[in-house]
């Protein structure tokens, strides 16, 4: 009796209830993604990164928390779970226990022995057996480590090479603006190839077999997959806008360059600047005659008191042209806010240029003063007509006094100065 106890328990232990043995094949992990449903499963593929099936232990690698699907009150009145369930059992477990009703909690639990019909199908319809793709994975995972370790020695000392490698910078200026800012800049650097990273793959089961032999005889040659690595190396460009000092341009290196020396080798990287952005340039407006001044870098406008008498200023108009001035925008004081209306002796007051306008048209505004992409040549031969007339009456209202002037600009004297 104690016999046939003891033969019972182990039994158990190695099969599960009623459950069949799998035993854990091979060193590397191999995965394999199953699809299918209603006894009709496949293998989708086979791989050693991704997959719903572990191999090695025939296991599930999805999710096996149970789901709780709701709560009922009786048999009669059943709670279905709607989540999926290809894998899982529905599960009623007692809560509640009385002479009149019963209450259960529904759930979906994993199903180990599903899976495991669904991943012995799976293997079967595709007459894959486990243990020979395992071992065959396994043989040619221990060749790919040995000619990996070996390779990528001497690669450790290639990229030691290359980085010593000096890049030239042949700076080309079309912009006429380049006076050495950019000496020192890290426009390119070199690149050393990569050396042998740790083997992943996915394939359709069909091409396992076929696929580990092409990658076999790819690696065989371990002096010929050495040199097509560390005979080469790139230069990358890094700053191809020169972003900070405000150039445009482009940044060319060759892509491939044959490694003949260590340590001094050079390489160029040929740059040609085509312009400067200089964005909202200030434009330093000012007009005064005895009793007002007025000026103005673009963003506000300033105007002093420069007598001992109370000032009232009407109006203020903004000129503007490529030829001719003309008034662009009239910003009304008399309208205005009261901080703006009159001005004590010797008083000053600014308003933002933003009141001239709305917003589309100040930004229409700024962009007359915006000078991007410019060259020396462009900058000289752009020219524009700025100016201010500004109405205002001293003491006696009745009587408006007016100060106008247009001055002339050059855009490249506003950006040197």
């Amino acid at each position: 009796m104690l016999k046939k106890l003891v033969l019972l328990l182990i039994s158990v232990s190695l099969f599960g209830c009623g459950g069949t043995i799998y035993p854990s094949v091979g060193k590397y992990q191999l995965l394999a993604n199953i699809n299918g449903h209603s006894g009709q499963y496949k293998v989708d593929s086979i791989s050693n990164v991704e997959g719903n099936a572990d191999l090695n232990n025939f296991r599930y690698r999805g999710d096996t928390e149970p789901v709780f699907c709701g709560r009922q009150s009786s048999l009669s009145n059943p709670v279905y779970c709607r989540e999926n369930s290809e894998f899982y059992s529905r599960s009623l477990d007692l809560i509640v226990n009385n002479s009149t009703v019963n209450q259960y909690n529904v759930y979906l639990k994993y199903s180990p022995y599903k899976f495991n019909r669904a991943l012995e199908q799976a293997l079967l319809s595709g007459g894959l057996d486990r243990a020979n793709l395992s071992s065959t994975f396994d043989a040619f995972v221990d060749d790919y480590q040995k000619v990996k370790d070996t390779v990528n020695a001497q690669v450790a000392v290639y990229k030691a090479n290359v980085e010593k490698i000096k890049v030239i910078n042949h700076i080309t200026d079309e912009s006429g603006f380049y006076s050495d800012e950019l000496n020192g800049s890290n426009f390119a650097h070199t690149a050393a190839n990569d050396g042998m990273h740790p083997f992943e793959f996915t394939v359709k089961p069909t091409e396992f077999y076929s696929f580990l032999e092409s990658e076999k005889k790819r690696i065989s040659d371990v002096a010929a997959l050495t040199s097509s690595i560390i005979n080469t190396y790139s230069v990358i460009c890094t700053n191809p806008f020169f972003n900070e000092h405000k150039f445009n341009g482009t940044c060319t290196a060759p892509n491939s360059v044959s490694f003949t020396k260590s340590g001094d080798q050079s390489v160029a990287a040929e740059i040609l600047i085509t312009s400067k952005d200089f964005g909202i340039v200030p434009i330093n407006y000012k007009n005064e005659d005895k009793n007002i001044s007025i000026k103005t870098d673009g963003e506000t406008i300033a105007v002093r008191n420069l007598t001992n008498k109370f000032i009232s200023i009407v109006s203020i108009s903004i000129y503007y042209g490529t030829d001719e001035a003309t008034p662009i925008s009239t910003f009304n004081w008399e309208k205005a806010d009261a901080k703006y209306k009159e001005l004590p002796p010797k008083a000053s007051s600014k308003i933002p240029v933003t009141a001239f306008f709305t917003s589309n048209d100040y930004r229409d505004y700024k962009k007359l003063f915006e000078f991007n992409k410019m060259t020396v040549g462009k900058a000289k031969s752009t020219n524009f007509e700025y100016g201010i007339a500004a109405k205002y009456s001293i003491g006696n209202k009745s009587v408006e006094e007016t100060l106008y002037k247009t001055s002339s600009y050059n855009v490249y004297k506003l950006l040197v100065n």
